[in-house]
């Protein structure tokens, strides 16, 4: 997020609060703003279900605010609902990135053919670092 430079605050689509993973997201998407000096707008956590469907209707919602009150960047709960939300903002004539920023989380390898393509979080990296460091730990044939 401090490498966005971002100059409002920032908007979570589609985010489903049930689950432990969904949980962690939320809390990660909490602390980063605070470590970049924004503020949480509860309001701006849009429910969904991770789906295409569920990141065009978030689009939706926001555009429904007050021009004034519209976050600048939309973190979308995974992939899939930020490509919805780009396929809508472009049905919509908005431009990604001039307009809008949409960030995705999974790095699903087709989120690179959208255009513009997804700005999207690895979470792979962090599990392959701590797999890793488990393994030349634990394992005997390190």
């Amino acid at each position: 997020i401090k490498e966005c430079d971002w100059s409002s605050d920032v908007c979570s689509s589609d985010l489903p609060l049930a689950g432990r993973s969904q949980q962690a997201r939320a809390a990660g998407y909490r602390r980063a703003l605070r470590e970049a000096g924004l503020s949480f707008q509860r309001r701006w956590m849009l429910p969904g279900d991770g789906s295409i469907a569920a990141g065009r209707a978030a689009l939706e919602a926001i555009l429904a605010l007050p021009v004034a009150e519209r976050p600048t960047a939309i973190f979308c709960y995974n992939d899939l609902s930020a490509l919805g939300l780009l396929a809508e903002a472009h049905r919509r004539q908005l431009r990604v990135p001039a307009e809008l920023s949409v960030i995705g989380f999974d790095n699903l390898t087709y989120a690179e053919l959208s255009l513009p393509p997804l700005t999207t979080i690895d979470q792979r990296s962090e599990e392959r670092r701590v797999g890793k460091e488990c393994r030349s730990r634990w394992s005997p044939y390190h």
